[in-house]
């Protein structure tokens, strides 16, 4: 049977009335059957009751071991994300006890209209997001953040911006001018390196930082190349910003900011330099920090894959021996060990730190003499206070004799400024005068060797 039929198949009466008091349907729809029991008002509930005895009786007679199946009216299609199990209502039953159809209802916490609507959880989490999030501009730190991906309100041209403690204005400027692009989403390549041309203080730098790890993780994919890690080198190694400089190497992931042989060997002197020349101010903690600072610079050799050389050596060599620490000097002997046991010969710039590091750290006088160059006494391209240098060494050692051979050696050299040479630590090296003080504590006022120390001395000061 396709179609639906209603059937009344039997109306019971009362006792003392031909009127009937009750009627039984029978419908059948698609092939499923289905009854109700219509009561007229007035009934007592005795009558219902019986009738709902008979009307048991009677579908049991009928149609036995069959359970009257629920008419279920197809609902509207729920929004995504919802699960529509949790809003139905349970089938209702009459006052005689008689099933009804079961229609879709919304849950007791939908009221009004009857119209399914279902709000998923994800749905409610993001309108409640939409309501706490707020924009938190930072004056101290410079750093505008967004809370839930939602962008802060645009400022106008005409709106006053606050400089940070630390941060020049033309660099505040232009980094704003970048964040609104950013956000508009429609910046210019050249942005990102026209904020670093305007970089001088720490604090650009480290705002400097932030944008650039936003310029990074921009959905839109915005340049990055070589050149740009270059202007982003000299800038900030011109506001000695050292150590962010190692910090954006380290993160290769992050910021891709890579450095070749030359650059990483600049970061190294400059670390060299602070550790060295540093104000004496500061603290041990804080120059054995600089020093570490320095071997992760030419950790980052092997970590680029790239070999390092003598320089690289050389340049953690004269570090130790010449900074005023124990245990920088420890290193600088391990690293010298190091670099001939791969081959690599030591520079005139090691060497002559050895021998000078042996000295101030009051190491072994003949670990000291084993690095003097061969060629000091031979080769011009050393200068006086190299060779004074040696001089000390060895009054130190007790052979007064060299000593004063190599103060005359360096009065018959030529006046060349120590720096010319290109040789590093020349300012830590002795002078002639603490040369010529030493040789009267440990030799005789008549003493030839000390008379013609004194000549040499003369002439080194004319």
């Amino acid at each position: 049977m396709s179609g639906a039929a209603t059937l009344t198949s039997s109306v019971i009466g009362s006792a003392t009335s031909a009127a009937p008091t009750a009627s039984f349907a029978l419908t059948s729809t698609r092939g499923l059957l289905s009854w109700s029991l219509t009561v007229p008002p007035g009934v007592s509930n005795s009558a219902s009751r019986s009738h709902a005895q008979a009307e048991r009786c009677h579908s049991t007679a009928a149609f036995p071991r069959q359970t009257p199946p629920t008419i279920l009216t197809r609902p509207q299609k729920p929004k995504p994300n919802s699960s529509s199990s949790s809003i139905f209502s349970s089938p209702q039953i009459g006052a005689s006890g008689s099933r009804a159809p079961l229609h879709l209802t919304p849950s007791r916490s939908f009221s009004g209209s009857p119209q399914l609507w279902v709000k998923s959880r994800l749905v409610r989490r993001y309108e409640e997001a939409v309501r706490k999030a707020r924009t938190i501009r930072s004056v101290e730190d410079g750093i505008k953040l967004k809370t839930f991906g939602i962008s802060p309100p645009q400022l106008e041209s005409s709106d006053p911006v606050d400089t940070p403690e630390g941060v020049t204005p033309a660099f505040f400027e232009r980094l704003d001018r970048l964040e609104r692009s950013l956000r508009l989403g429609s910046p210019s390549p050249k942005d990102l390196r026209l904020v670093a041309y305007e970089i001088r203080t720490a604090g650009d730098a480290q705002l400097f930082k932030n944008v650039f790890a936003e310029w990074r993780l921009h959905p839109a994919g915005l340049p990055h190349s070589a050149a740009d890690n270059f202007v982003f080198f000299e800038t900030l190694m011109k506001a000695r910003c050292h150590s962010l400089v190692l910090d954006l190497a380290c993160q290769r992931r992050k910021f891709a900011f890579n450095l070749n042989r030359d650059q990483i060997h600049v970061l190294m002197a400059a670390f060299r330099r602070e550790y060295c020349e540093g104000n004496e101010e500061i603290t041990e903690e804080a120059r054995l920090e600089l020093i570490d600072q320095m071997y992760k610079s030419f950790a980052l050799l092997p970590f680029s894959s790239i070999p390092p050389d003598a320089v690289s050596y050389t340049l953690l060599v004269t570090a130790g021996a010449y900074g005023p620490l124990a245990e920088g000097w420890r290193r600088s002997v391990i690293t010298a060990k190091e670099q001939l046991s791969l081959g690599l010969a030591l520079t005139e710039d090691a060497r002559l730190s050895l021998v000078a590091g042996s000295l101030q750290h009051e190491a072994s006088v003949d670990l000291a003499t084993s690095y003097v160059p061969e060629d000091i006494f031979t080769s011009p391209s050393y200068p006086r206070s190299a060779l004074i240098l040696v001089a000390k060494m060895h009054a130190l050692k007790g052979d007064f004799e060299r000593a004063v051979k190599s103060l005359e050696a360096a009065a018959t050299r030529d006046a060349t400024p120590p720096g010319a040479s290109g040789l590093y630590g020349h300012q830590f090296w002795p002078t002639a005068a603490d040369v010529g003080a030493l040789l009267r504590e440990r030799l005789d006022d008549g003493d030839l060797l000390l008379k013609g120390a004194d000549d040499a001395i003369a002439r080194l000061s004319a």
